[in-house]
């Protein structure tokens, strides 16, 4: 039986499933996690009985049937107030009450299970993953995601949260083997994908090669890395110097030197809070943008897909992942200038920790003459790349470039922070359809805008 401080969790959940839909949390933490593992499990398998393992309100499993919508979704969670709201807002999906060590649900009925920052409520985290590994059938899949914790930590006892290692341990016990193992969120959230074996048959709906990420962060580096210590400095120079004219005008400052000072100070202020708002741009916000424009593009999973001027892979990547039986391939002259930490083995590293390595390639080249075959791609995405071309010729070449390796009727999806309307121009000079140019992205300075096109012709199969 639960004990008080389970009862006392539980009652928490109930109190708070009236406004648990609108709070802050859900944009800032959930919605980006769900997103994340979602993505991972696209890349694996096929979800044909999908259950949510302490599923709230529901969130997740919406999420999961605008993707498949002919999954069967069910939904377990001890807390009849987000039970009530899951039903209203999810009709779609069956709901039970009940906890993790004790689903209220038939031996080997389910094909994926799905856990999301519920695991530190469990009152027995491994009875809860036999539980799952019970109702989970031969060749099922297990993802289990939650925050992460440094394993001194653990070992002191401070927390409930488990490191990479002790996840590994509680899953084999319990009969899944672990195939892949992931931190996103900047490190924050640790994804562990497990599978019931069985009779050694791929499951259905299973996307093989499944690759084991690497357990570390990815990085994606930081974009316009001068810009940004050149703004810092100017801020810096701009604070000390209102403070120094602050105390060498001590008792003496008149109108003009109060107005220097006002200034230097709002133009530090200013300075800061722009490098600040870059950096989080290039650590979280491109993050979830990458998905949006990958989304753009409306990839099948069997497509070939060209990253121009990939860089660490932050497109590359996200494309990957959505290709089963395709092929990303990212092209790239590998210079620091553009991006922190630009080079080829970086790009492999965060490669091998999102688990594509397998479905990427990487040229060096230069888009302004891609060493490529015309009509060779079935997509072509490319961020904040072209505009580092500083001739509005080699531009114009680079888009060129772009059109002639892109098969007729493939997509393109640029996201760029200058020359956007230029490039939406070229392309409907050369006859394409469907050429948008979105609203700015204002965490970004200056704010980004993303182009999509369509080559004209048809595309085969």
């Amino acid at each position: 039986m639960p004990g008080p401080s389970v009862s006392e969790d539980v009652a928490r959940f109930d109190r708070w499933s009236s406004t648990y839909e609108s709070s802050p949390q859900q944009s800032l933490m959930f919605d980006p996690v769900h997103r994340r593992v979602l993505d991972i499990l696209a890349g694996i398998v096929q979800p044909e009985v999908l259950l949510d393992v302490g599923c709230g309100t529901g969130r997740l499993l919406r999420a999961a049937a605008r993707r498949w919508p002919s999954a069967r979704l069910i939904g377990v969670d001890p807390a009849p107030g987000m039970l009530d709201v899951a039903r209203r807002l999810t009709p779609e999906a069956a709901f039970h009450g009940g906890f993790a060590e004790h689903l209220p649900l038939d031996d080997g009925s389910v094909h994926v299970a799905l856990s999301t920052v519920s695991f530190h409520h469990w009152q027995s985290q491994a009875d809860g993953v036999r539980e799952v590994a019970r109702v989970l059938r031969p060749g099922g899949y297990f993802f289990l995601t939650d925050m992460s914790a440094p394993a001194w930590l653990i070992r002191l006892g401070f927390t409930h949260f488990l490191d990479l290692g002790s996840v590994r341990d509680v899953f084999q016990s319990a009969g899944l083997r672990v195939v892949r193992q992931q931190r996103i969120l900047m490190g924050r959230v640790l994804v562990t994908v497990g599978r019931r074996e069985g009779d050694g048959s791929q499951a259905d709906g299973e996307r093989q090669p499944v690759e084991e990420g690497c357990g570390q962060p990815v990085d994606y580096g930081q974009d316009g890395p001068g810009f940004v210590c050149n703004l810092a400095l100017g801020g810096a120079g701009a604070l000390i110097g209102a403070g120094l004219l602050r105390a060498m005008s001590a008792g003496r400052r008149g109108r003009a030197g109060g107005l220097l000072e006002a200034a230097g100070l709002v133009t530090g202020l200013v300075c800061f809070g722009e490098a600040a708002r870059m950096i989080y741009y290039s650590r979280v916000e491109k993050l979830r943008l990458r998905e949006s424009l990958v989304d753009a593009l409306a990839l099948r999973g069997d497509e070939t897909v060209l990253d121009a001027g990939c860089g660490r892979g932050l497109l590359l990547n996200a494309a990957a992942r959505r290709l089963a039986g395709g092929q990303a391939v990212g092209l790239d002259l590998w210079r620091a200038g553009d991006l922190s930490g630009n080079e080829m083995a970086a790009t492999w590293h965060n490669a091998r920790c999102e688990g594509v390595a397998g479905r990427i390639r990487l040229e060096t080249g230069d888009m302004q003459e891609m060493p490529f075959p015309a009509s060779h791609f079935d997509a072509v995405v490319s961020s904040l790349a072209i505009h580092n071309i500083h001739e509005p010729s080699g531009r114009a070449r680079a888009i060129g470039e772009i059109a002639r390796v892109l098969k007729p009727g493939g997509r393109v999806a640029l996201l760029d922070l200058a020359f956007v309307e230029t490039y939406a121009e070229t392309l409907r000079g050369l006859g394409w359809r469907d050429v948008r140019v979105s609203s700015p992205c204002p965490l970004m300075v200056p704010p980004v805008h993303l182009v999509t096109a369509t080559k004209p012709g048809a595309q085969a199969g």
